[in-house]
């Protein structure tokens, strides 16, 4: 009896959970809803009054963005941009962090706060200055000038994150290739390159959706 007592208010629990997740879930999902039905509707109904499921569903506005709009244009430039913006920053950052986790040179400390701290700067503080010097290297309006743009937005902040995970995997086992005949190269690239996969994908991850949402 007692245990049946006990077990109510868990059972009752899960209920308001499961009520609560339910609802806050159709509230999430109700304007993708509404958005993808509106599409399938003509101009005329969408400006009538509210219907739930279109009356006479249509592709003519799929069309029109396709036909009109120019839309698989700007997908293709805004994709190209992005990829090509996200290779070369894992790329530069991946070098710059090995560098400034691994090596030994005059400055290196310097330079590894001075990562951080361009990071922090605002961007918007960099939008006239970057304008200024893509139009004076002759880069303006063209694919080339936007990914420079967003590399200089994307590199501190990958270069100080990939610089984080350098530091927690083990030079013992660099140090170990390095004794059995490998070169800085050889050891960044079958060693610290492998384990560091995952702090590759998210900043690639975050490199992508950044310069995506941006163009």
């Amino acid at each position: 009896m007692t245990a049946a007592i006990d077990r109510i208010p868990n059972s009752v629990f899960r209920v308001i959970s499961f009520a609560v997740i339910t609802i806050l879930f159709v509230m999430v999902l109700f304007p993708l809803y509404f958005m993808v039905t509106t599409s399938f509707k003509f101009e005329s109904e969408i400006y009538s009054e509210l219907t739930w499921i279109p009356r006479d569903p249509t592709l003519t506005n799929y069309r029109d963005a396709i036909v009109n709009f120019h839309i698989p244009l700007y997908l293709r430039n805004t994709l190209t941009v992005a990829l090509t913006t996200t290779v070369i920053v894992v790329l530069i950052s991946v070098l710059a962090a090995y560098s400034l986790t691994r090596l030994r040179f005059p400055g290196r400390a310097a330079m590894a706060r001075g990562v951080l701290f361009v990071y922090l700067i605002p961007g918007s503080l960099m939008l006239i200055p970057m304008y200024l010097i893509i139009v004076k290297i002759g880069l303006k309006d063209s694919f080339s000038g936007l990914v420079v743009a967003n590399m200089s937005f994307s590199v501190p902040f990958c270069t100080w994150l990939m610089m984080g995970y350098l530091r927690s995997i083990s030079t013992e086992i660099e140090e170990a290739s390095l004794i059995d005949g490998c070169t800085r190269m050889m050891s960044l690239r079958y060693i610290v390159i492998p384990l560091s996969v995952p702090a590759i994908i998210t900043a690639s991850i975050f490199i992508f959706n950044n310069v995506w949402n941006e163009y």
